[in-house]
This record gives structure tokens, C-alpha cells and sequence, in this order.
């Protein structure tokens, strides 16, 4: 047995678990009568995709592509589950934040590069001003509203987006006595 190979999957698989659990939980993004089944054959190849992309964001990515990413992420889903999904689409907050959170927890382990954006959650949008407060991660689903999280971002963290989100969750969490905000 191979001790590092096997604590690497174990790595990976929790990864994979804390994605999903963050960026599926209270999205409602399931088909109402979508089966068990085929629920967990589009939890394989969300975790297929998100391995996909971890690997083009090994070096790094630009903004502009890692936004184009997020666009290509939720299309590939979308062909292959409209079945299973609500209203036949995964929307761009829930998108986002899968891919967002993946990154984050690739990047913490220095496994890729610094991510250019930050999963955008409740807490991390309302902490961005309130003209931000009609924005749901559970609801938005355009490109442009996601564009405009990123740019208040931008401006709060002085272009350290990824660095500064993870920062504040660690502090929210502190204070929270929580271990995330899910």
C-alpha cells in the first residue's frame, strides 16, 4: 500500500465533498422527481470537471479566462443534466461558487496557483456594500451581476481577491466559532 497515494485520494475526495456541500447546499438546483441516481451520476462528472479545470489553473489563469472557465463549466453541465436540473440550467452563482470554492481549497493546499476570484457567497457579497444586497448566490444568473461582484472585490482587496476572501473567512469564522459558512 501506498501510503501518500492514498492520502492524497483521501485529500481529494474530501475536497470534493466540502465543494459540493458548499456550492449545492440551498441552491434548489435539483429537478423536482430528478432520481437518486441520476443525481449522483452528475455529482461524478461535476467532480470530472472540477478535476478538469484544477488542471488549467495549475499555473495560473487570467481574469477575463477564468471568467470565460466559469461560462464553458456551467454550459458543460447544463448539455449533460438539463434533465436533473432546475429549469434545465445551473445558474451562474451556483456555477461560480462551485468552481470558486474548488480553487480556493486547490490553491490552500498549493496545489495550484492563486486563483483570480473568490467564491462568492452571501456573506462575501454583503460584505461588498449594499448595493450588493439583491444579489443571491442562490438566485443570480448572469454574467454581468458576477462581474460586478468582482469588481467591488477588486477594489476592496486592492487586486488580491483570492487572498483577501480568505482571509476574511478565517477572521468570520473566528468570530463565528464556526469552522466554515457554508
Amino acid at each position: 500500500m501506498d501510503e501518500g497515494k492514498e492520502k492524497e485520494k483521501f485529500i481529494k475526495s474530501q475536497i470534493f465533498y466540502l465543494t459540493i456541500m458548499g456550492g449545492l447546499s440551498r441552491g434548489y438546483i435539483y429537478r423536482k422527481g430528478a432520481t437518486e441516481f441520476r443525481k449522483n451520476i452528475f455529482k461524478k462528472f461535476l467532480k470530472k470537471q472540477l478535476e478538469y479545470y484544477g488542471k488549467i489553473y495549475k499555473n495560473g489563469v487570467e481574469p477575463d479566462e477564468h471568467i470565460e472557465n466559469i461560462k464553458e463549466f456551467k454550459k458543460n453541465i447544463e448539455e449533460e443534466f438539463s434533465d436533473v436540473l432546475q429549469n434545465n440550467k445551473l445558474r451562474f452563482g451556483t456555477s461560480q461558487k462551485l468552481l470558486n470554492l474548488y480553487l480556493k481549497y486547490l490553491w490552500s493546499l498549493n496545489w495550484i496557483k492563486k486563483p483570480p476570484h473568490c467564491p462568492f457567497d452571501s456573506i462575501i457579497i454583503s460584505k461588498l456594500g449594499k448595493e450588493f444586497k439583491k444579489i443571491f448566490l442562490t438566485k443570480f444568473d448572469d454574467e454581468e451581476s458576477y462581474k460586478k461582484l468582482v469588481e467591488a472585490a477588486r477594489k476592496i482587496s486592492v487586486n488580491n481577491i483570492a487572498g483577501w476572501e480568505l482571509e476574511y473567512f478565517n477572521n468570520y469564522s473566528e468570530k463565528q466559532n464556526i469552522s466554515s459558512y457554508v
